[in-house]
Order: C-alpha cells, then sequence, then structure tokens
C-alpha cells in the first residue's frame, strides 16, 4: 500500500481501521470509519448510538473476562494513543483493550467488533501494537513484548457468561 499517494486531508486522519481494511480488503472506508471514532453529539444518528451502546456492552463483557483470566495485569481500555508518524501519515487510534504485564513488559491488544468476522480486524489489533511499540521507542521505554492478539466477537446482547465467553474471542 503506498501511502505517498493520499491526499493531503487523509494524512491527518488515517487510522488502524481504515488501514487495516485497505490491506486485507484492498478498500480504504475513511467516511465509515471517521462516523464510528467520532464522539457523540445531538444529531447522531439512532443507528450510531445502538452501535455504541453494543460496543460498550461488548467491550465491559471483555473486560470482566480478560480481568479473570489475567488478574495480575493492567486493563487498560479505549486509551487514546498520540499521533504516529509514518510515511508522512499521522496514525491515530484508540485500541479497545490493551493487556499490560509488568512481569515480563508484554502486552496484549484486544479489538471488540459488533459485527461480522474479518481478516481486516487482525490487520487493526496488530497496527495498534506497533503504534504502542513505536510510541515506546520514541519515549526511550523498553519496548513492549507482544503476548497476543484478540479480537472479539461481542454485540452484548447475551448475559455474560465467565465459562462460555472465551468461544466469543480469537486470540494469538
Amino acid at each position: 500500500m503506498d501511502l505517498s499517494i493520499l491526499k493531503d486531508k487523509y494524512k491527518s486522519c488515517l487510522g488502524p481501521s481504515s488501514i487495516s481494511v485497505a490491506l486485507a480488503e484492498n478498500n480504504c472506508q475513511r467516511n465509515i470509519w471517521l462516523q464510528y471514532r467520532k464522539k457523540t453529539d445531538n444529531n447522531d444518528s439512532i443507528f450510531l448510538e445502538q452501535y455504541k451502546l453494543k460496543h460498550q456492552a461488548g467491550l465491559s463483557n471483555l473486560i470482566n473476562f480478560l480481568s479473570i483470566k489475567y488478574p495480575d495485569s493492567v486493563i487498560e481500555p479505549e486509551q487514546k494513543l498520540p499521533i504516529v508518524k509514518f510515511r508522512g501519515v499521522s496514525l491515530y487510534g484508540i485500541p479497545d483493550l490493551v493487556i499490560k504485564d509488568n512481569n515480563d513488559n508484554s502486552i496484549s491488544v484486544f479489538d471488540v467488533k459488533t459485527g461480522v468476522r474479518k481478516t481486516s480486524h487482525f490487520f487493526q489489533a496488530g497496527i495498534y501494537f506497533l503504534m504502542l511499540k513505536a510510541i515506546a521507542i520514541k519515549r526511550g521505554l523498553p519496548e513492549p513484548k507482544l503476548k497476543s492478539i484478540g479480537v472479539c466477537y461481542d454485540d452484548g446482547s447475551a448475559t455474560f457468561d465467565p465459562e462460555t465467553y472465551e468461544d466469543k474471542i480469537l486470540e494469538f
């Protein structure tokens, strides 16, 4: 993917979800990404509000499950990352969940999806990890090691059950 051909207006708003879709599907849905990552205001549609509620419910369930699975780790949901410059493009994003294991300086990155499974979802989580690594290097901190990348498919419609929840998660 040649980022140098992007129009200037897109070079300041490209996020991991846009890049992952471009890589996996040869398609870049910038407008959709901007719509979903925009914070709410009074003019948002009912559809967008319902999506946000489903996503938040899925994220809450994932946090509950991972708190049980990784009890000694630090779980950081929706932390806005600083801008990372890459080949003239400003990347920014908000990973749904980052788990830090302070014992071995490893991190796991998870993304919550409310819809169908797509290959691009794993690219997105991987790009978040690369951004976190670049941020650590720029700050002179030790490079984090990758423990896992995961995608959780949960729209929050089912009651949380820790016994069966792992079926909603694809983790590598």
